[in-house]
């Protein structure tokens, strides 16, 4: 048996078109996940075992946001290696 789920009743859907490289916005939406895979977007796109209402919320993916903060001047390659070595945060606070 397939799982499946379908998010319906989305208000905006924003979502990344890596064919046209750039962010796009769906209003009216519906998403249907078939074995923890997105497999259709659109405005009705089948039935699913579970469905689940946004009542018109704003759906967008988990962007990870890698970064670090302005208030570090220098690279951080000497932290990362010690954490690689099993460092704890004090201690490499320790080392400056």
């Amino acid at each position: 048996m397939i799982s499946s789920i379908k998010f319906k009743n989305i208000g905006q859907l924003v979502t990344f078109a890596t064919v046209r490289n750039k962010l796009i916005t769906l209003a009216d939406a519906e998403i249907l996940i078939n074995d923890g895979h997105i497999s259709a977007i659109g405005s009705k796109v089948g039935e699913a075992n579970i469905e689940i209402d946004c009542r018109q919320a704003l759906v967008t993916p988990g962007f990870v946001d890698p970064h670090t903060h302005p208030v570090f001047l220098h690279g951080r390659v000497n932290e990362f290696e010690l954490r690689i070595k099993g460092a704890s945060f004090q201690e490499i606070s320790e080392v400056g």
